[in-house]
């Protein structure tokens, strides 16, 4: 009696499980399919529901942390002539990071020192302490730049195959509006967010 009490108990659990799994992946299709056919929608200015029709559309791979690495390296690296480690790759960001702002903190005493002088008359400093102000502005924006590709490389090395974007082959037909009654079939590759809310990028 015990015993098919459990058959029957972990009976349920196999087909609560189940349904659980396949709810999981009809939200993620259909999750797909709305982030693609709005935005579909929207480039091609489609209002009406009978000018589209999504025809098919697979989850075709994956861009993972260490594809993206592999490509900033490539980017990163470009002119010389071996490819560097990321490690050295990083380091020399570092560096590049730290001459960057100990420039940009003797740009700043300087556009003050300056400006503690009058300067209305002398046409030479005035210009002088724009050119410098340029300098600031321009060695803030490098720093910036390179502490955003630093940070690319230490999270796609910390963490290589944690899921960037999804890749979604995907065929649909346009209809022209009446009178025309012709259509279009697109094939075309979305990039989707790792959540699939998002469209990153479309070849």
């Amino acid at each position: 009696m015990i015993c098919a009490k459990l058959l029957k108990f972990n009976n349920m659990k196999s087909v609560i499980f189940s349904l659980f799994f396949l709810t999981l992946i009809s939200c993620n299709t259909d999750r797909k399919k709305e982030t693609i056919s709005n935005y579909v929608r929207y480039i091609w200015r489609i209002n009406s529901d009978n000018r589209f029709e999504l025809q098919t559309l697979a989850e075709s791979g994956t861009i993972k942390g260490k594809d993206s690495l592999e490509i900033l390296v490539k980017q990163f690296s470009q002119g010389e002539k071996n490819t560097p480690n990321v490690d050295s790759l990083i380091a020399d960001y570092e560096k590049d990071e730290l001459y960057n702002s100990n420039l940009l903190e003797k740009t700043k005493v300087k556009i003050d020192s300056f400006k503690k002088i009058n300067l209305s008359d002398n046409s030479f400093y005035a210009e002088y302490v724009k050119s410098l102000e340029q300098l600031r502005d321009f060695t803030a924006s490098q720093i910036h730049e390179l502490r955003a590709e630093k940070y690319l490389l230490n999270k796609y090395k910390n963490d290589p195959n944690e899921i960037l974007c999804r890749q979604i082959l995907c065929r649909y037909k346009i209809k022209k509006e009446a009178p025309d009654t012709t259509s279009r079939i697109v094939t075309q590759i979305f990039y989707l967010s790792k959540d699939t809310k998002r469209v990153l990028a479309v070849k």
